[in-house]
């Protein structure tokens, strides 16, 4: 129970990574903000979730990409809850045309609404955290980025340049709000998040990746979660500024 007392908020937390997260944080003792843009519905499942397991948690639409929805999703931590002591920005967007799209073809409106959501959602989220946390004695924001944005790759160049900016957002934050609030990120690799039936992977596609893969197999959110819930915790108080890669061993710099 590493959360015990606290209270956390989780953006795009109605599926996926996020929502592992949400799940995770709140087995170990945290209640939760569970924030959605969309799937009402979605979220209100993780609410019911952390609250079978006799958790506390609120779902709250909110658009991380305007200052308000930060705002809100501030409010709401403290209205709920009465404090605020960790932030995971995971929400993301990215148009599925722009994946796999040559430079030339590529549409600035994709580019601007990852980078709204991915990069100015970290910034606003973390803006608006920022004071909470600080009344409340520190805190911990963990960010997710992606192992694409520390490697490379010409089939992602929106999501990995937007998730770029995120690590890169993320260690400049860290010492802007050191000592009192820790930044980190997470950079996941190849999880079995949906991505595979939406880029309608083949067998021999899957087959490519899991022989890149040291530890082959692909990741699940779960594997995520653990990362973020050590990041977010007091075990990793000595850490700060840091890109944990969660990738299987893809990545070895």
């Amino acid at each position: 129970m590493r959360f015990r007392g606290r209270a956390a908020i989780v953006t795009g937390a109605s599926r996926g990574i996020g929502r592992a997260v949400a799940l995770a944080l709140a087995r170990e003792g945290a209640a939760v903000v569970v924030n959605y843009a969309r799937n009402a519905d979605a979220a209100r499942e993780v609410v019911r979730a952390i609250a079978g397991d006799g958790g506390r948690a609120v779902a709250c639409r909110a658009d991380v990409s305007r200052t308000a929805g930060a705002r809100r999703l501030v409010a709401a931590a403290l209205r709920h809850f009465g404090r605020l002591d960790v932030l995971v920005h995971n929400a993301g967007f990215t148009a599925r045309r722009s994946w796999r799209v040559r430079l030339e073809d590529l549409d600035e409106r994709d580019w601007d609404g990852a980078m709204a959501v991915d990069a100015k959602g970290a910034m606003l989220c973390a803006r608006a955290a920022a004071p909470a946390m600080r009344k409340g004695g520190g805190g911990a924001i963990v960010n997710i980025s992606s192992a694409a944005a520390l490697q490379g790759d010409e089939t992602l160049l929106v999501y990995s340049g937007a998730k770029a900016a995120v690590a890169g957002w993320t260690r400049n934050l860290a010492r802007a709000l050191a000592p009192s609030i820790r930044v980190n990120a997470v950079a996941p690799g190849s999880i079995a998040t949906g991505w595979i039936r939406d880029w309608k992977l083949t067998k021999r596609d899957l087959r490519e990746i899991l022989s890149g893969t040291p530890l082959r197999r692909i990741g699940t959110p779960e594997d995520v979660a653990h990362a973020v819930c050590y990041l977010a915790s007091d075990e990793a108080q000595y850490v700060t500024g840091q890109v944990l890669v969660v990738d299987g061993g893809v990545y070895m710099p």
